[in-house]
């Protein structure tokens, strides 16, 4: 009698640890969670962005008539900056810190180039009309050459960050659920990449004192520069998205840069083509300022 009644208390137990279990897994993979708002405001917040790019032990081929010459490539790009909103359409935009170092060499010959951005230390003003920005120096003077040239490159940046929310989609997401993101916005930024990318979102955690959810990417970018231009990046890594500001705190992403094409002399005007095959790494990190 006793063991009855003993087998049938742990069969209780058992019974309401199973229903416990299931309950909590059940909460856990049904727990969604919306990753994108077209509305959400940024008017008054400021974003202190830090994006580093590096190419490192690349290979690197140079054709000069019916010459071939080979050897090797290395870049490492860093932009600090401050992104204020004064209103939904307009920014002001100090750069803090920007480094660009170019690094080829062949055979014997070596080839370094480190300079400091062309926009460092400046600000910048941002206004954007018909659904694109353009920048301009914030202490009205005409920007010389080369510093044009930055500004555009810094639109086009502008622009494919932006696009690049569009990964998400306004659907909540489930932990677990595997999606492949509409990145058509991409193909009209000025970098005029195309996307064939899948997303994952892995898990809801703590990062850096926020609620974050890591979203898995791996994929492709592929698009041209200039004429006859072509640049592809296969990618994979994590974005930990802020669920609170609704913004990519922290990304890293790993995977291959190649590139074919005009290698020096003006766009479309070069006597030599360039192809360009490198690991490629890109971090990113945004805090907002409240």
């Amino acid at each position: 009698m006793q063991r009855g009644l003993n087998a049938l208390s742990w069969a209780m137990k058992l019974r309401f640890f199973f229903v416990a279990f299931g309950l909590v897994t059940q909460t856990a993979f049904s727990q969604s969670v919306v990753l994108s708002d077209s509305h959400q405001q940024r008017i008054g917040l400021t974003f202190h962005e830090e994006t580093t790019l590096q190419l490192k032990e690349g290979k690197f081929s140079l054709l000069l008539g019916e010459n071939t010459l080979a050897g090797a490539a290395q870049a490492f790009l860093k932009d600090v900056i401050d992104r204020k909103y004064p209103a939904e359409d307009k920014q002001l935009v100090t750069v803090i810190n920007s480094v660009r170092t170019i690094h080829f060499a062949m055979g014997s010959k070596s080839h370094p180039k480190e300079e400091a951005g062309h926009l460092q230390g400046k600000q910048l003003t941002g206004s954007r009309a018909d659904g694109h920005w353009s920048y301009g120096l914030a202490s009205g003077q005409k920007p010389d050459d080369a510093e044009a040239k930055a500004l555009k490159q810094f639109t086009g940046f502008t622009e494919f960050t932006e696009a690049l929310g569009s990964l998400y989609g306004s659907t909540p997401r489930q932990i677990g659920e595997s999606w492949k993101p509409d990145l058509s916005a991409l193909k009209k930024t000025p970098s005029g990449l195309e996307a064939d990318l899948e997303c994952k979102l892995e898990e809801i955690v703590p990062h850096e004192g926020e609620s974050c959810a890591r979203v898995a990417i791996h994929g492709k970018l592929t698009g041209t520069l200039g004429a006859n231009n072509t640049v592809r990046l296969d990618i994979s890594g994590n974005v930990f998205r802020n669920l609170r500001d609704l913004v990519d705190a922290d990304l890293e992403l790993t995977g291959t840069f190649k590139y074919i094409g005009a290698f020096g002399g003006s766009e479309g005007k070069s006597n030599s083509k360039a192809n360009i095959e490198a690991p490629l790494m890109v971090k990113r990190i945004v805090k907002v300022v409240h």
